[in-house]
C-alpha cells in the first residue's frame, strides 16, 4: 500500500494497516486522498460499485444469512435531499479520532473534479458543502487542452541538415481560471514550450522512444513538464559519433582561436591609442614652447 501510494505521487501518507483505524504513524492529507480518488476512478469494477444504491452480500462458509449494504454516498441517491446529479461517486469514512471523512468526484462537459474533505462534524456538513465546491469549481475553472498525444510541440536540431521532430508523449491540459480568461496567451501553445537542456547529437533512438522533457510556460509562468517523443528512428554510428567528436572539438578551438585573435586585435588597438595620444600631446607641449 506504501509503494503503490507513493508511485501515484503521495508524499504525506504512511500506511500502518489495511483497515484505517487508529494507529500511531497512520497518516494522509487531504492531497494525498484526491490522489488516491483517481487513481481508484481508474478500475472499471471500482465505479460500478460506487454507482450502486444498495448490495446483497449472498450467504458464506461463514455466515449463513443473506446481508444487506447500502451506500452512504448521498450525492448519488436519488431519493436524497443532498442528491447531486454531476456526482459520479464516492466514499465516506468515520472513525472516532478523525471523525468524517469524505472523497468524491464529479463530472460536467467531459470534465472531472475531485475533492476531499478531513475532519468534518458531521455528514450533513460535508455532503451540502461538497455540492457547493463542486458547483463553485466548474463555474471557476475549466481544463483546457493544449497538446493531445502525438501532436507535434516542437523539434531538436542535430545540425542543419537534421532536425528531429518532437511528439507529445501524452495530452496536456491546462487549467484555465474563468475569471481571467482571456489574459492567457493560448492560440499559439508551441510557443510556450521550453526544452530541458540536454545533448541528443550522438543519441540513438526510435520512433515513440522519449527523448527529453519540457517546460511549459503560460505568461511567463510554469505550469507543467510535458515529456516528448522521436517523431522519426535516429541510428547514430561509431563513425558519426567520431566525427561529431572531431567537429566539436574543432568548433571550440575556432572558437577559441576568435577570442584569443580578438583579445591581441584589442589589446594592440589599446597600445597604438596610447602612443598616439602621447605623441600628440608632446607636439602640442613643442608648440607651447616655439
Amino acid at each position: 500500500m506504501n509503494e503503490k501510494a507513493k508511485s501515484i505521487g503521495c508524499e504525506n501518507t504512511n500506511f500502518k494497516n489495511p483497515s484505517g483505524l487508529y494507529e500511531e504513524g497512520h497518516v494522509t492529507t487531504a492531497y494525498d486522498l484526491a490522489l488516491m480518488t483517481r487513481e481508484a476512478y481508474k478500475n472499471p469494477v471500482f465505479l460500478k460499485m460506487e454507482d450502486e444504491p444498495f448490495y446483497k452480500i449472498p450467504p458464506t462458509n461463514i455466515t449463513s444469512e443473506t446481508r444487506w449494504v447500502n451506500n452512504k454516498n448521498s450525492l448519488i441517491l436519488k431519493g436524497s435531499k443532498f442528491f447531486y446529479e454531476k456526482c459520479v461517486g464516492g466514499k465516506t469514512g468515520y472513525t472516532t479520532l478523525s471523525r468524517h471523512t469524505y472523497t468524491a468526484i464529479a463530472e460536467k462537459d467531459n470534465q472531472k473534479l475531485i475533492l476531499a474533505f478531513l475532519d468534518a462534524p458531521d455528514k450533513n456538513t460535508y455532503f451540502a458543502d461538497s455540492k457547493n465546491l463542486f458547483e463553485y469549481g466548474f463555474s471557476r475553472y475549466k481544463a483546457v487542452k493544449l497538446f493531445s498525444k502525438g501532436d507535434k510541440v516542437s523539434s531538436y536540431d542535430i545540425n542543419k541538415d537534421v532536425s528531429i521532430p518532437l511528439l507529445a508523449a501524452s495530452d496536456f491540459y491546462y487549467v484555465e481560471d474563468l475569471n481571467s480568461l482571456g489574459q492567457n496567451d493560448l492560440k499559439d501553445p508551441v510557443g510556450n514550450i521550453h526544452l530541458e537542456d540536454k545533448d541528443l547529437t550522438n543519441v540513438s533512438f526510435n520512433e515513440g522512444d522519449t527523448i527529453i522533457n519540457s517546460r511549459i510556460n503560460i505568461n511567463e509562468k510554469n505550469v507543467g513538464s510535458l515529456p516528448l517523443c522521436s517523431g522519426i528512428t535516429r541510428n547514430v554510428s561509431h563513425l558519426t559519433v567520431a566525427k561529431n567528436s572531431i567537429d566539436k572539438g574543432l568548433s571550440k578551438f575556432k572558437a577559441s582561436y576568435v577570442l584569443t585573435f580578438t583579445g591581441i586585435f584589442l589589446f594592440g588597438t589599446t597600445l597604438i591609442r596610447r602612443k598616439f595620444k602621447q605623441i600628440k600631446r608632446r607636439n602640442k607641449y613643442k608648440k607651447f614652447n616655439i
